[in-house]
């Protein structure tokens, strides 16, 4: 019921007296909405005090929704009164109170608007007013008044004006707003330091910055002092006081010296700062805690990079850095142990180490050839008097890997045949594992592989035969056929292994088979071949005859 109310106010009015509203002619201004007073003394808690929502040179208006807005951990809204109100003392007619809701809480009937069903929503810390009356005024007055509880000993709070709409026959009428508030911000500021831990070498200073930063317009002069801890460490200030401007910062300069007799431990020390500013009498002091790390003048030493991938039978190079610490300075030697297996040395083994900086030297290492992975380590050990610090060097070789071939690379087929191409994969940086082969190619080539799959060991070359058949339906020209070869390192760390490359593919044209004539159903040679033949038998059987015509037809009768 109260999300329905509180929409749009006028709205409803306009649709429930169209005939009885009356238009105030405007007047052109721009009004002022306002708390009264603006603001209000700091009370003890558990006092009550009430404020008022104002208008000044308003327009003619009819309606309002407006929201007052507080903090409730400081005051606590505990009622709203229409009573005097600049529109019903106006002109006798209808009211219509819409919404009338503090901290979520309804008061009297009236709703308020708790989901996203209605706007605008309510909630802890807001005071909100609806309300509409027939006929509208204008001019200067009374919304509506709001009272307050005092929850706590806190000193301010904001007391705020939101969603605020005026309107007048369903239009709104323009204005501007004014806050008000309850108690006082206390004007102050606040201890900061750029280094919270400061590192000082035995027998040594340093130094960092305090800032002294204002806040709720505090400006003054700012007393700084720095107790002396004792325990070896003495702290001196650049100056005592200094100025913070209102909106500003202050700073001053502290040092630390940590003197021989100082314990190599961490030193808690205490800054204060005060002023007397406004309101008379008072006085504000903060106090900030550093903590001091004392240490001998000292240096670290590294290696970069510290792991050195490196192929068998290979070079590779490491920079071996000092640097100062603490003020450090002087000669640091080093010393360098290893496997003799592979060769290895420093192009200095003695640096200058400068005060606040750092030398370096190169490290070089030269592989092994073996049939298995091999793992190298180096120490590099940095002395300066008692001072000793030392860094690891690791050589090993990269991540398995492998290498790709394919015999021939460029091949021609005429469309029809097949071709056999040889995929070798070379083991390289100790990869073992099973390898995959796949293929691809336009439509019209069927490609297989005899093995799909090889395992793959150290230092080893495999080969798979990549059987390519090219259909009579391929078209002449140039094709690529896609080889992929893919596999997975097992080690340390499991990594997988692609590569591809592409086979070129010329496919020829088919060779097309002439038809040959035929004799009596016999093709032309083995037709004349037996026609030959059978001539000779005729030729035969010719000479025999006629030879046989020339003997006598009978016998001679010989006298004895």
């Amino acid at each position: 019921m109260g999300s329905k109310r509180g929409k749009v106010l006028v709205v409803l009015i306009s649709l429930l007296l169209p005939a009885v509203v009356l238009r105030i002619p405007a007047a052109n201004a721009i009004g002022n909405l306002y708390i009264s007073p603006v603001a209000t003394p700091l009370q003890a808690p558990g006092s009550n005090f009430t404020i008022s929502v104002r208008v000044a040179g308003m327009d003619p208006f009819d309606g309002w929704e407006i929201q007052v807005v507080s903090d409730p951990s400081v005051i606590s809204a505990t009622n709203i009164s229409l009573t005097g109100n600049i529109l019903a003392a106006s002109n006798p007619g209808i009211a219509f109170p819409l919404r009338s809701c503090i901290n979520d809480n309804q008061t009297g009937s009236y709703g308020c608007c708790l989901t996203t069903s209605c706007t605008p929503t309510d909630g802890n810390g807001i005071a909100d007013s609806g309300y509409a009356y027939n006929p509208g005024a204008s001019g200067s007055g009374l919304l509506f008044n709001v009272t307050f509880r005092v929850v706590s000993s806190k000193s301010y709070s904001p007391i705020l004006i939101k969603n605020d709409q005026i309107t007048n026959v369903g239009a709104t009428v323009p204005h501007t707003t004014a806050i008000g508030s309850y108690g006082s911000l206390t004007a102050d500021f606040s201890l900061s330091a750029v280094q919270s831990n400061v590192g000082v070498t035995l027998g040594g200073t340093n130094s960092t910055t305090i800032t002294l930063t204002s806040f709720n317009h505090f400006s003054g002069t700012v007393n700084v002092t720095a107790p002396q801890p004792g325990n070896g460490i003495r702290l001196a200030l650049n100056t005592t006081q200094t100025n913070v401007p209102d909106g500003g910062t202050g700073a001053v300069q502290l040092t630390i010296q940590a003197e021989a007799n100082a314990s190599e431990t961490s030193h808690t020390i205490s800054i204060s700062a005060n002023s007397s500013y406004l309101p008379p009498g008072s006085r504000y002091l903060h106090t900030l805690e550093l903590t001091v790390f004392v240490h001998k003048p000292d240096f670290i030493v590294y290696a970069t990079p510290g792991l050195l991938l490196t192929h068998q039978s290979s070079t590779n190079y490491a920079a071996i850095t000092v640097a100062s610490l603490y003020s450090f300075h002087g000669i640091v030697n080093l010393t360098l142990t290893g496997p003799q297996i592979a060769p290895h040395k420093l192009d200095n083994y003695n640096l200058t180490v400068p005060s606040g900086g750092s030398a370096s030297t190169t490290f070089t290492v030269t592989t092994q050839a073996s049939a298995n992975a091999f793992e190298d380590d180096f120490n590099i050990s940095a002395t300066s008097g008692s001072l000793a610090h030392w860094v690891e060097v690791v050589v090993e070789p990269p991540p398995g890997n492998f290498a790709l071939a394919a015999n021939p690379s460029l091949v021609k087929v005429t469309a029809g045949e097949t071709q056999i191409i040889t995929v070798t994969v070379t083991s390289t940086d100790y990869f073992a594992g099973t390898v995959y082969t796949l293929g691809s190619g336009p439509s019209g080539l069927g490609i297989s592989f005899d093995p799909v799959s090889i395992y793959l060991n150290f230092s080893q070359t495999v080969t798979t035969n990549m059987k390519v058949t090219v259909s009579l339906v391929t078209s002449p020209g140039n094709h690529t056929i896609y080889l992929t070869v893919y596999g997975e390192v097992f080690g340390k760390t499991p990594t997988s292994r692609q590569h591809s490359m592409n086979v070129t593919l010329t496919v020829l044209a088919p060779v097309s088979i002439q038809q040959t004539p035929t004799f009596l159903g016999l093709q032309e040679t083995p037709f004349f071949a037996i026609i030959g033949g059978l001539a000779v038998v005729l030729a035969v059987l010719g000479i025999f005859q006629a030879a046989h015509g020339r003997r006598p037809k009978s016998r001679p009768i010989l006298e004895r």
